[in-house]
């Protein structure tokens, strides 16, 4: 299926006038929502306030525009994801912040260096899905990483402070 444009022009509400953009703000309501929702659930799960300049908090933004059209069905029965990609998300639902085991590289220099009688996962952050990729984003000591596949930590070990703060 091919759609044409012919062509689009540019539209300006007025100035300082809510209703005339009220989708925009509409969805700007959810995605706040969906954000004070996950921060909280954070927050009580280590235990500890996160400030609202810490880095994490722009993973938990991503997170929960993610979330939000991975998850949420439309009138069709879709979600934007699948209506987008003709497919659903198909990766493990996983919380915010929690440790998890994700798998390392099995190719490559990493793979080469590491060598075959090295553990193949390692200890990260989940801070969310690869939107172009279809894999997890993991923070771990030495930055951010892709993985292909993780496993979820017993619930007593899945969160931690320290781990979360140090993203």
């Amino acid at each position: 299926l091919r759609i044409e444009l012919a062509g689009a022009a540019e539209e300006h509400p007025p100035d300082y006038d809510s209703q005339a953009s009220g989708a925009t703000e509409v969805g700007v309501k959810i995605v706040r929502g969906q954000f004070r929702t996950l921060r909280v659930c954070l927050q009580r799960r280590i235990g500890k306030k996160i400030p609202l300049g810490h880095p994490v908090l722009a993973w938990l933004l991503e997170h929960s525009t993610v979330l939000l059209n991975a998850r949420v069905r439309g009138s069709d029965g879709l979600t934007p994801w699948a209506r987008a990609r003709g497919r659903p998300l198909n990766l493990r639902l996983v919380g915010f912040g929690e440790s998890v085991l994700y798998k390392l590289h099995t190719k490559g220099p990493e793979a080469i260096d590491r060598g075959n009688s090295m553990p193949n996962f390692a200890l990260g952050v989940f801070l969310g899905y690869n939107r172009t990729s279809n894999t997890y984003i993991v923070a771990n000591s030495e930055g951010i990483v892709a993985s292909r596949a993780l496993n979820r930590r017993p619930i007593q070990n899945r969160w931690d402070h320290d781990k979360v703060s140090a993203v």
